[in-house]
């Protein structure tokens, strides 16, 4: 899809196909893992021996209470390790995935610097950054519906959005106090804390309760609070919400605090295979949401569009927040996004960390420090890109000099051809 395309909303008309070689490359991936070293050595002239033009990175991953927050600034201490060029990490603090995006523009008034946009990283949910790259939801040129600590006055579309690789899955995390909601429909209509105005957790959030209720959220209204976690559970405490719903990657610290200390529990519900029966029809959440993806998305990515399941099914394990038991929920990929005019070096550094098995023991460590023996891992970057979440990797394609390393380790190249 050319510029002017994007920038007009039309479709990109590139036919997205799973690459047939893929498990010969996962197998060289998975041997290089095991090494903890490249497949082979770069090809001539790679961008990963060009010096850098980043002497400060920016890396947004949202706000304090995030657990990406150390992920984030383990991943920093990495990049200024491998191009000693980069003097300094910064993380400005956001509102959430939608708001990381915006960053790429710009990180902040707060930030003097000519080469911010070539050398800025974000973090979102990669359902996220395909509606960035459409111009809908939290990138509907408007001014943004509620305010939070870090939200622009005015959406926009986001043009040149390119992908790095994959994190992890955020996971839909719903805490109550009241032991008598036992079933989603008990949520509709009731007062929720549903996470910041720019914030992939109130994006996909909507989307759930949509699925759930058949009803839009009233947001900015009296029963729907688009506030921090930590506000959230204020409101619960108080009685004021009788739920916060929480997206992102688990154990959140501040979520399993409040639940030793509160009188909260995270609700025992199936989510993906709860079942809805509305107007004649009984569906799954997980179908539904899937279903109203690909009702949104179908008609505007045209000749690019894969029916692909992009909301996933996963678990919450129950060592995570104490439960009797695994709780089953739904979820979406979480990314690196940067932009085209990234700096490739940045860009190529990046790549190599997320396929290093050094380099993802020490991030996963970060992420689940309080838990060694954690089952959750971080993303596989041949299994997501190339299988798992394909789609989301061709809507917001690869950036080159990604796809230049992933070559290297023995992927095959990414398949997101014309029609």
């Amino acid at each position: 899809m050319t510029g002017t395309d994007r920038r007009n909303g039309g479709p990109r008309w590139r036919d997205i196909t799973r690459a047939l070689g893929v498990f010969g490359g996962l197998s060289v991936l998975l041997l290089a893992l095991f090494l903890g070293a490249p497949a082979g050595p770069p090809e001539h002239g790679s961008t990963a021996r060009r010096p850098s033009d980043c002497t400060t990175v920016y890396i947004s991953y949202g706000n304090q209470q995030s657990p990406y927050k150390a992920f984030a600034e383990k991943l920093g201490d990495q990049i200024r390790a491998a191009l000693p060029e980069v003097k300094h990490v910064e993380n400005p603090d956001t509102d959430g995935g939608a708001d990381n995006l915006y960053r790429l523009e710009d990180p902040g008034p707060q930030f003097h610097d000519p080469k911010a946009t070539r050398c800025s990283i974000a973090m979102t949910k990669l359902n996220v950054a395909v509606d960035a790259t459409y111009g809908v939801y939290q990138f509907n040129p408007r001014p943004t519906l509620a305010e939070g600590p870090a939200t622009p006055r005015t959406q926009n579309q986001i043009p040149g959005l390119q992908t790095v690789g994959p994190a992890f899955d955020d996971l839909l995390q719903i805490v109550v106090r009241d032991r008598n909601i036992t079933r989603l429909e008990q949520l509709c209509g009731r007062p929720l804390s549903i996470g910041l105005p720019l914030s992939g957790s109130r994006q996909l959030t909507a989307v759930f309760y949509r699925a759930v209720c058949g009803q839009e959220m009233e947001g900015g209204q009296e029963k729907v609070y688009e506030m921090t976690l930590d506000h959230g559970f204020d409101l619960l405490d108080a009685g004021a919400v009788d739920a916060v719903i929480w997206v992102n990657a688990t154990p959140t610290e501040t979520i399993r605090k409040k639940i030793e200390t509160h009188r909260s529990h995270l609700l025992d519900v199936n989510v993906p295979s709860y079942v809805i029966d509305r107007d004649g029809e009984s569906m799954t959440v997980l179908d539904r949401m899937n279903r109203d993806w690909k009702n949104f998305y179908g008609p505007r990515a045209g000749g690019e569009y894969r029916d692909q399941q992009v909301v996933l099914s996963h678990e919450i394990p129950a060592e995570d927040y104490g439960t009797a038991h695994d709780i089953m929920t739904i979820g979406v990929p979480n990314g690196l996004v940067v932009r085209d005019s990234t700096d490739a070096t940045l860009v190529a550094a990046v790549a190599r960390i997320l396929l290093s098995r050094e380099n993802r023991d020490a991030l996963t460590t970060s992420l689940w420090s309080a838990d060694r023996t954690h089952r959750h891992q971080l993303a596989d970057v041949g299994k997501y890109v190339y299988d798992v979440a394909s789609s989301l990797f061709c809507y917001v394609p690869l950036h080159p000099a990604a796809a230049d390393v992933y070559r290297q380790f023995g992927l095959p190249p990414q398949s997101c051809g014309t029609t």
